[in-house]
């Protein structure tokens, strides 16, 4: 059942990515997500000399502030450029949850409007 729950709601978020996609904004603040995760990716690869995956991961967990620990920076210039990577980073992940979350809410809010339509629901009472 937790499965089902799960796959339920990876389909709806890219339900949500799909039907975004037509706002200009919100391609932006995608495309800057994806540049964002490739670019510090290719970075670690290449400067820490981790593997893609491991580059990949730390990409991940430090722009959504997770931060686990299990891998760092080892260099100073590594140390500086994650420092910026975060302030830019983090903003711009905000940007995409909140874009999206405020897109999911909005389409659960219509769907509920729409059973109490359906059902009569929120009649006004004393007319």
């Amino acid at each position: 059942m937790m499965l089902y729950t799960f796959w339920k709601m990876i389909r709806e978020l890219v339900r949500d990515v799909r039907d975004a996609w037509d706002d200009p904004a919100f391609r932006t603040i995608f495309i800057a997500t994806v540049a964002l995760l490739f670019s510090g990716t290719l970075f670690y690869w290449v400067v820490e000399d981790w593997g893609p995956i491991d580059a990949f991961y730390f990409s991940v967990v430090t722009l959504t502030t997770v931060g686990y620990g299990d891998l760092a920076p080892t260099k100073e210039y590594s140390k500086l450029f994650t420092t910026f990577y975060i302030f830019v980073g983090i903003g711009v992940i905000a940007s995409l949850i909140t874009t999206l979350a405020a897109r999911s809410a909005s389409r659960v809010s219509a769907r509920h409007s729409s059973k109490a339509d359906d059902t009569g629901g929120d009649e006004e009472s004393g007319s």
